[in-house]
C-alpha cells in the first residue's frame, strides 16, 4: 500500500519516471482476492498514470478486475474514462463489461459442509453447476 501511494505520490510531482518505477515495484507485492482483485490500489494509480500518458488499452487491462469484480467505484470511473478514448460507441461499455464478467469470473473449488443433523453435503452436487448464492448465518 506504501508503495502504491509513493507511486502515486510521484507522479503527481511530476516525476513520471520515478512513478514508474515504484508502480512496477508495488506491482510485485500485491496480492489479489478469490476473484483476482489487488488488494491495493497500485493498479488503480497506475492505470490512471497509463491514462494520462496516452495509454488507453494498458488502463483499461490493469483497472478492469477492481473495476468489474470489485465493485471500486474509482476503478469504474477509470475504465469508463479509458474505454471511451479507444471506442467510438459508449454503448459498447455494456457489453464489454459483460464479456469482462464472463471472462474473469471463476468457478468456487467445491467443499462439504455438514447440516444440523450433521449430514454432509458437497456444494457441486447441490449446485449442479448452476448459479448458486450461498448465505451463511448464524442463529443465536
Amino acid at each position: 500500500m506504501s508503495l502504491a501511494n509513493l507511486g502515486w505520490a510521484q507522479w503527481n510531482l511530476g516525476n513520471a519516471d520515478a512513478a514508474q518505477a515504484t508502480f512496477d515495484e508495488a506491482s510485485a507485492y500485491r496480492t489479489f482476492d478469490y476473484l483476482g482483485v489487488p488488494d491495493t490500489p497500485v493498479d488503480l494509480y497506475h492505470a490512471r498514470v497509463l491514462l494520462a500518458s496516452g495509454n488507453a488499452e494498458g488502463a483499461i487491462e490493469l483497472v478492469t478486475p477492481a473495476a468489474v469484480l470489485g465493485s471500486d467505484v474509482d476503478a469504474m470511473a477509470t475504465l469508463e474514462e479509458a474505454f471511451a478514448v479507444v471506442n467510438d460507441e459508449p454503448a459498447e461499455l455494456q457489453s464489454f463489461l459483460w464479456n469482462e464478467r464472463q471472462r474473469l469470473a471463476r468457478s468456487i473449488d467445491d467443499f462439504t459442509l455438514a447440516d444440523y443433523e450433521g449430514t454432509s453435503h458437497d456444494f457441486s452436487a447441490l449446485s449442479d453447476g448452476k448459479v448458486t448464492l450461498l448465505a451463511f448465518w448464524f442463529p443465536t
